[in-house]
């Protein structure tokens, strides 16, 4: 669940934080750095979580990846352990 909401202005993104009136647009940020949209959505989920104690959003796509990656690795790490 995304703690924001997105309202295209003219000719840029303006970031609003659903829990406080925080925001975030798109100006401050540099595409030298890639997506101006997507650093103002990683600030708005970094606000999110230092200001509201909110979870970071996984994506089911990344939590399928993680899972996958902790699967191959914990055989990995249970050898020569006692169960």
């Amino acid at each position: 669940m995304r703690h924001y909401t997105i309202k295209m202005m003219n000719g840029f993104a303006l970031f609003n934080c659903a829990l406080c009136k925080h925001f975030v647009t798109t100006r401050e940020f540099s595409r030298e750095n890639g997506s101006c949209r997507t650093q103002a959505a990683i600030a708005m989920n970094e606000h999110a979580r230092a200001a509201h104690g909110v979870p970071t959003p996984v994506s089911s796509h990344d939590a399928a990846d993680v899972a996958s990656s902790l699967t191959r690795r914990l055989p990995e790490a249970m050898k020569g352990r006692a169960v």
